[in-house]
């Protein structure tokens, strides 16, 4: 098993590192990691992070794209509200600006000599988060899921794994088998397995109380998936227990008036809510190992939200004592 670190190659990340390529090796080697997952590998500066120690990438994410897949001008103005705004968050206004940007940074990634690159599949308009009424279905997430993976590898030479990430908004939450079936043998590309989100998973359960009910609920959905299960190679490790807060979020978003709101002020109160529902915070208990040993996957990785080196550092031994 690769144990890795997630980390931005922005310099909001690095920062905490001094930009110093040593700072950054010695405190992965402190804490026993065997690399980097990297996420926004097209900025990586090889002067900062240690090139060899980047393992895996994360592709980008976009939270809402099929408006854009689609052809969907209208639906996309209506969701952000100016054309500068839709230029601005996709880098263009036609599907082919998202082919592009996920080949460039599979092409990074092998340039950068990483093994696999992390690609999420969901889909959620901004409005959304605050009602869990979701525009499209899991089965209609899937489908443009597999359109999409199928013309980024179409005629395109590469051999990376890329792993399938869930989340807990329509798309691949691992909680239906059918659509985790459908999703793998609909994508021509067949160098493609599953990246486990404990927290993501966790945070489609809003009755989770505690880590030993929220690892027993993970352990059970793996099962249900027989034997799709041998396609998880990695897992994001972390835990999430914000069902209580989202049950009370939305209750609340019932008497407030979002649909009129600045869209700025929207946006900010949208990533505040995101933070609580998705904690990216450490296992502290014994039975968080119960995953790793069911799963067995090639490559752990600690993926947390910190906002200084020592909060991360807190996280890694308080995750760790959990494990060993």
């Amino acid at each position: 098993m690769i144990k890795l670190l997630s980390m931005f190659a922005y310099s909001f990340d690095t920062e905490r590192y001094d930009n110093d390529k040593k700072v950054i090796s010695e405190f992965l080697l402190k804490n026993e990691f065997q690399g980097i997952e990297l996420m926004a590998p097209l900025y990586m500066d090889e002067n900062i992070i240690p090139k060899e120690m980047v393992k895996g990438v994360h592709l980008a994410n976009y939270p809402a794209w099929i408006d854009l897949w689609t052809g969907n001008h209208e639906k996309l103005l209506q969701s952000l509200r100016s054309e500068e705004r839709i230029q601005s968050f996709y880098g263009g206004t036609d599907r082919n600006v998202m082919i592009k940007k996920y080949r460039d940074e599979i092409r990074a990634a092998e340039k950068i000599g990483a093994k696999y690159g992390v690609f999420h599949i969901g889909h959620v308009d901004l409005e959304d988060i605050f009602n869990y009424e979701f525009t499209y279905s899991d089965e209609e997430v899937v489908e443009k899921s597999i359109e999409l993976l199928n013309e980024i590898f179409r005629d395109f030479q590469t051999d990376i794994m890329i792993l399938l990430e869930n989340l807990w908004w329509p798309g691949m939450t691992l909680r239906k088998k059918e659509l985790v079936r459908k999703l793998i043998d609909g994508i021509e590309y067949k160098n493609v397995g599953i990246m486990l989100d404990t927290g993501h998973l966790m945070n489609t359960n809003f009755e989770l109380r505690s880590e030993e009910e929220g690892v027993k609920f993970v352990i059970d959905t793996i099962e249900d998936l027989g034997e799709l299960k041998e396609y998880i190679k990695g897992i994001h490790f972390h835990c999430s227990l914000s069902g209580e807060y989202t049950k009370n979020m939305l209750l609340e978003s019932k008497e407030l008036n979002y649909k009129d709101m600045d869209f700025n002020e929207m946006e900010s109160l949208v990533y505040d809510r995101l933070m609580k529902i998705d904690w990216h915070k450490p296992f502290t208990e014994k039975c968080a190992k119960d995953i790793i040993d069911y799963i067995q996957p090639k490559y752990l990785v600690y993926e947390f939200v910190t906002d200084s080196l020592e909060k991360l550092q807190a996280y890694i031994d308080k995750q760790n004592e959990s494990i060993n």
